[in-house]
């Protein structure tokens, strides 16, 4: 499995603050926003970093910095406490909401950046309207399909397209070479929007008990109630045969295990005391379950290749999640969140007590109508 919590980082990172996750711009306008846990595929309290290639369908969002890698795709928003960095190649369909800089690499594509901070570049890069407290550097043959605003700096390199207009707070340089096709002006003080949620918070998960180990290749079946330390050799099966809760201390799986949520109706919640891993290739499917909802007090650690019906909680101080493992419920991380290379959240699956997010018609079509302009765009710059 690729190591914990990678990324290249160019500023310090920013620790989360405690209780409600709040971040106030300083200037009077902006809109809070207030993002709710079911309207989230991914959320770490803490940091949130990624490997390249990695798919969510749907927003994410972190307390602290937030690292993506090259080549991958949100399907929705993304959320930041601190820094928000990019490599190259990563599509954002939604818009960025940050509480310190943003950083978009080249190749890269968003569909607008609000930030509490600085916004700059890699070249080229293609977003919506811009909102930002410090500077803003377009990087050449960029385009802004709206209008930059900024309470500090903006400046245009060559062959810049801002189909918008340009506010500035302190000075403007434009490049003779790029292109403004709205007004020009100095203004007052740009007002990003903003955004909270409610932290992570919980009681004691799961049950204290014996230690109980099932060799390779075995089968076992469980209903609901409270077990131990279970510690599951490679390729051995775990039936869990109705809906109910499953309370353990501790779960260790070898490689190659499966589990089988077979409960026909209902829900299956299972609560970990401590830690939860997974060694690579975990096969953790469902039948019939209308949700499946893993919790653990611990740290979680998922090996790589791995297909996991399921959303799964975190509360411990690390989340790692390997490479190629598709979720096809929600990750929720109360610190730290890693997401290997290639991961897939599909956020399909609710969580326990909720129902899944489904976006409203006149949603969909405003994204429609983003990627729409978006593609039209660079059609008129090809």
């Amino acid at each position: 499995m690729e190591g914990t919590m990678r990324g290249t980082w160019n500023t310090t990172r920013i620790a989360p603050a405690a209780g409600l996750v709040l971040f106030l711009a300083a200037t009077a306008g902006a809109d809070l926003i207030n993002v709710t846990r079911s309207d989230l595929t991914v959320y770490a309290g803490g940091q949130l970093s990624t490997g390249s290639g990695i798919s969510v369908s749907g927003s994410l969002a972190a307390g602290g910095a937030i690292w993506i890698d090259s080549d991958s795709t949100i399907s929705g928003n993304v959320y930041g406490g601190g820094l928000i960095q990019t490599d190259q190649d990563v599509s954002v369909s939604g818009r960025i909401v940050s509480a310190g800089d943003v950083w978009i690499d080249k190749n890269s594509t968003v569909g607008a950046i609000d930030a509490g901070g600085t916004v700059s570049f890699g070249s080229p890069v293609t977003t919506g309207a811009i909102r930002a407290t410090g500077n803003v550097s377009i990087s050449s043959n960029s385009q802004i399909d709206g209008s930059v605003q900024s309470a500090a700096r903006v400046t245009l390199a060559s062959r810049a397209h801002v189909y918008g207009n340009v506010v500035y707070g302190t000075t403007y340089s434009k490049n003779s070479k790029a292109v403004v096709d709205g007004t020009t002006h100095k203004g007052g003080a740009a007002a990003p929007d903003t955004w909270t949620t409610d932290t992570m918070v919980t009681t004691t998960l799961g049950s204290a008990g014996a230690y109980h180990w099932y060799s390779g290749n075995s089968t076992t079946s469980l209903t609901g109630g409270d077990y131990g330390r279970l510690d599951f050799g490679s390729g051995a099966t775990l039936y869990l045969t109705q809906a109910g809760t499953y309370n353990f201390q501790s779960l260790s799986l070898g490689s190659n295990v499966r589990i089988v949520a077979s409960a026909d109706v209902g829900q299956i919640v299972i609560n970990i005391r401590d830690a939860f891993s997974a060694v690579d290739g975990l096969n953790f499917s469902r039948i019939g379950s209308n949700a499946v909802t893993v919790k653990a007090g611990g740290n979680v650690e998922i090996g790589d290749d791995g297909q996991i019906a399921a959303t799964l909680f975190s509360f411990g101080q690390n989340f790692n999640v390997g490479s190629g493992t598709v979720i096809e419920g929600s990750v929720y991380a109360a610190h730290n969140l890693w997401l290997a290379s290639n991961v897939q959240v599909l956020g399909s699956i609710p969580a326990e007590g909720t129902q899944q997010q489904i976006p409203e018609p006149a949603t969909l079509a405003l994204l429609m109508m983003g990627g729409a302009a978006i593609l039209l765009r660079r059609r008129a710059v090809a």
